[in-house]
């Protein structure tokens, strides 16, 4: 029988955060709420838990980076936590999460918490009935997948998708992250049951997206979904002929095929194989490829960030390049481009040389006068 006084998840927010990782000597009876899959890590792999006690409504994130203890934990059960760590949380240093190492005694409760069931239809999270529970699960089909697109500046760059999902009541947006976002196992048409997902608010406009203990799964059944036709996302796009009169911050990385982060290709430009510096994970060269982003300025004086596709168009490589060459610059900015722009999020969507030549523009005016925007 423990001797440890109890404690809750209401008087452990309520601590003192500390500056590193300091052992608690109570007792925590909580539930799992959820249970994110193991991610690796640069020294092994880690996972994380969302916990509740008999209030239901405060919860706490637990992290461990012992993949040994992954067994021991499943969700809705109660469990026992005994000689675990307090410490400041990832997303936010002036609050507290639980650290559970080796030394963490887990058992599991003689008395069983019950576990609310979080699961909605899109119209109840759209009316806001999920206010003050932070993980969400729902079940719907997808209606149409947007495009994977890079938001942020490098090294923090990050990849972004948008699906869109109905269910019987409503339409509503999923914004997926990261290689999830990258690597999507779904189609148009799949019935997704969707678990451990947050509301997020953009532009007065209620989402749901991914975090790292979301889980996707593809069932196999049909649903009904709403007969409201899911408006379309806003665009401002406008297709644009003009030159590009500059160019800067042109980068290159490879991707891990493990952990999907970006890796700096000068430690690897004569060696056969690369080391993720984030997961340690090794794989050959051959097996990823180069990824190019840079920044151009066109003749209107705005800049537009260009990712590998857009890059290859406009410098007309058959593949991305570690950087390009005097000549390579030259003639990009001797050429004129029709480009398509999105203006709200200043990206080049696509690039393409005009049908006049070089040679027919050469007794025209300077790049910077002869071009008109639009």
């Amino acid at each position: 029988m423990s001797l440890n006084k109890p404690t809750t998840i209401d008087d452990i927010k309520s601590s003192p955060v500390p500056n590193s990782p300091q052992r608690c000597s109570k007792k925590l009876t909580c539930a799992v709420l959820n249970k994110s899959p193991l991610r690796p890590t640069k020294n092994g792999s880690m996972f994380s838990l969302n916990l509740c006690d008999n209030q239901p409504s405060s919860t706490i994130r637990a992290v461990c980076f012992n993949k040994d203890m992954f067994p021991n934990f499943e969700t809705n059960v109660t469990y026992d936590l005994e000689s675990f760590k307090l410490k400041k949380a990832f997303s936010n240093s002036s609050s507290l999460e639980l650290l559970l190492d080796r030394d963490t005694k887990v058992s599991t409760a003689t008395s069983q918490l019950t576990v609310a069931d979080h699961t909605f239809n899109i119209s109840q999270i759209l009316r806001n009935e999920t206010e003050n529970i932070r993980f969400i699960n729902l079940k719907a089909r997808v209606t149409s997948i947007g495009d994977p697109i890079l938001v942020g500046t490098f090294p923090d760059n990050k990849t972004k998708r948008t699906i869109y999902l109905a269910d019987n009541t409503g339409h509503i947006e999923l914004v997926l992250w990261r290689e999830r976002a990258e690597n999507i196992e779904f189609g148009k048409g799949d019935v997704l049951s969707l678990q451990n997902v947050v509301l997020s608010t953009f532009n007065n406009q209620l989402s749901v997206t991914s975090s790292f203990e979301t889980v996707i799964t593809t069932l196999n059944e049909e649903i009904t979904v709403a007969s409201t036709q899911h408006p379309l996302p806003k665009s401002n796009v406008v297709s644009l002929e003009t030159f590009i009169v500059a160019i800067k911050e042109f980068i290159c990385t490879y991707t891990c095929i493990d952990c999907r982060k970006q890796i700096d290709p000068g430690a690897y430009m004569e060696s056969p194989t690369i080391t993720c510096p984030t997961c340690s994970t090794m794989f050959l060269k051959e097996s990823t490829e180069l990824s190019n982003h840079c920044m151009v300025r066109l003749n209107n004086k705005q800049w537009f960030s260009a990712n590998t596709g857009v890059i290859q168009h406009l410098f007309n490589w058959q593949t991305p390049k570690i950087k390009p060459t005097e000549q390579d610059v030259i003639n990009l900015l001797n050429t004129k481009y029709i480009l398509q722009l999105d203006l709200d999020r200043k990206v080049i969507e696509h690039a393409t040389p005009a049908k006049e030549t070089q040679g027919d523009s050469q007794e025209q005016e300077s790049p910077s006068k002869k071009v008109k925007t639009q």
